[in-house]
């Protein structure tokens, strides 16, 4: 079945009656007699129905506002003499439906005027309840303030569980402002109605704060991927150098790895490059772990690395050998060659950098938390000691993220923009080795939402 377009939404007739202009007479449902049934709104996890659902999708989607119940309370239509905490509702942003039974008028035995009716499938996410509100696009600018009038029936559709909504037009949203400002008044909860994508099969409800900081987080993930690429990009070698001009093999193919071509084209044809005649025992460092996303790896990677000097290898082997393109020192694991015997001498000097004890002691907090800790606190490679020995008292806000996402715990990203506001601020071989970190970490942030 082709997937429908877009429903065209009619522009609502002005009703044969006069538009009522109390507000009580703009908000009642012309039929009180509501069922018993008691409903508890819950998050039902939901497939992909789009495709399946008969239907076109009212526009980009409708505000609705879902009555907020507890076990014991049964819905009931929107009362303005009541006082707001008797009842209250969450306001659920972009909503999709599909219109089954377009907007028309039906005449109701009881009355003589007609109402403006219609019926939609709702996508899922969320569990409707008689009495809800919702507004909607009805056309030629203006927007239609709708009421449930009936008990949504649930539908099985590929075995999941949607519901079919009848509602009735009551007013016009932009001469009845007054209506709107009392269900704001009432709304404690805002949320956002978000589509199904690779992590989240289901329509979901997501805080709209979330969204936003979600939003922010991307954008600074932008602002990090551009400010690292501007800041160590080496355009004669075509590939990433720090400051001093050290290789790191690891961290480019990191990078690499975690910055799609798409967000930075450049990445398709990086250079990385072979160091001569050097065969480590051992290759692995921090980025093994993160790019499996298993903590347990963490004690099986080496720890620290060191300065290799090209200049003391044996450049026979054939392929892209980076003193042929005159860099002169690449950043390796602290590990021995794996035939030593070959004759060959590796050169390596003590450190990538000189250990500050100050900052060792004062950034192994008792109190008070950093953000961030310089890569000079000790000779651990960029992380420290106390994170890749499990320490988590010992830990930055930065390593203690990433440590509880690597074990599958939950993580709190409230501090992660100010990290990377600490992190800018750093000198630039500190944002050299930490910059695909921080990429990372915006990785962590946004898949928690």
């Amino acid at each position: 079945m082709p997937i429908a377009k877009d429903y065209e939404k009619p522009i609502v007739p002005n009703p044969p009656s006069k538009e009522p202009s109390e507000l009580g007479k703009e908000v009642r449902i012309n039929t009180p007699a509501y069922k018993s049934a008691v409903v508890e709104s819950k998050y039902i996890p939901l497939g992909s129905l789009i495709t399946h659902i008969t239907g076109a999708l009212w526009g980009a989607g409708v505000t609705w506002y879902s009555q907020i119940l507890g076990k014991s309370e049964e819905p009931n239509p929107f009362d303005p003499n009541l006082p707001p905490i008797y009842q209250q509702y969450r306001k659920i942003k972009g909503l999709q439906l599909k219109v089954t039974s377009p907007l028309e008028y039906t005449q109701q035995e009881d009355s003589n005027d007609p109402e403006l009716q219609g019926v939609s499938i709702t996508l899922g996410g969320f569990i409707p309840n008689e009495g809800d509100v919702f507004l909607a696009d009805v056309g030629s600018g203006r927007e239609g303030i709708f009421v449930l009038n009936k008990v949504p029936q649930k539908k099985n559709i590929l075995a999941e569980e949607v519901y079919e909504v009848s509602y009735t037009f009551v007013a016009f949203s932009d001469v009845n402002s007054k209506y709107i400002s009392l269900l704001d008044t009432r709304t404690i909860k805002t949320e956002v109605y978000t589509a199904p994508s690779n992590n989240r099969p289901s329509y979901t409800l997501i805080e709209e704060s979330d969204v936003l900081l979600k939003r922010d987080f991307i954008e600074l993930r932008k602002e990090a991927i551009y400010g690292f690429h501007d800041s160590f990009y080496d355009p004669a070698r075509n590939t990433y150098l720090s400051p001093e001009g050290y290789y790191d093999g690891n961290l480019v193919n990191f990078i690499k790895s975690i910055v799609s071509i798409r967000e930075l084209p450049s990445m398709t044809v990086l250079d990385t490059y072979r160091l001569g005649n050097y065969f480590p025992a051992r290759k692995d460092l921090i980025y093994k772990v993160f790019l499996t996303g298993e903590g347990s790896y963490l004690r099986n990677v080496v720890q620290k690395a060191v300065l290799l000097d090209l200049g003391a290898l044996a450049t026979n082997v054939p392929g892209n050998i980076a003193s042929y393109n005159d860099i002169h020192y690449a950043v390796v694991p602290d590990a021995p060659q794996h035939d030593p015997g070959n004759g060959l001498v590796t050169q390596y000097t003590t450190s990538i950098w000189t250990v500050d004890k100050s900052l060792t002691e004062s950034h192994n907090p008792t109190f008070t938390r950093p953000l961030i800790k310089p890569i000079e606190v000790d000779d651990f490679y960029i992380l420290s000691k106390q994170f890749y020995t499990g320490q988590k008292d010992g830990m930055s806000e930065l390593e203690m993220i990433l440590y509880l996402g690597l074990n599958k715990q939950t993580i709190d990203v409230s501090k992660v923009k100010n990290i990377y506001i600490a992190y800018r601020d750093l000198s630039t071989t500190n944002r050299f080795f930490y910059g695909p970190i921080i990429i990372m970490l915006f990785n962590y942030a946004i898949a928690s939402f």
